[in-house]
């Protein structure tokens, strides 16, 4: 059985944003994010492997 791994992009980006971060930042444009919001993805990303490794 093949499992696959989801993160909620969106939970993220609120928490960026509500540190403060403006929307700008992360997401210049209206449908893709640039380096700082694929990091932030990326953040949960590592998060959700590691949870996986852990018995």
């Amino acid at each position: 059985m093949a499992v696959v791994g989801l993160v909620d992009s969106l939970a993220a980006f609120k928490v960026g944003l509500a540190r403060g971060t403006p929307l700008e930042e992360p997401m210049p444009q209206v449908n893709h994010p640039n380096a700082r919001g694929h990091e932030w993805v990326g953040c949960e990303l590592v998060r959700w492997f590691q949870n996986k490794s852990q018995p």
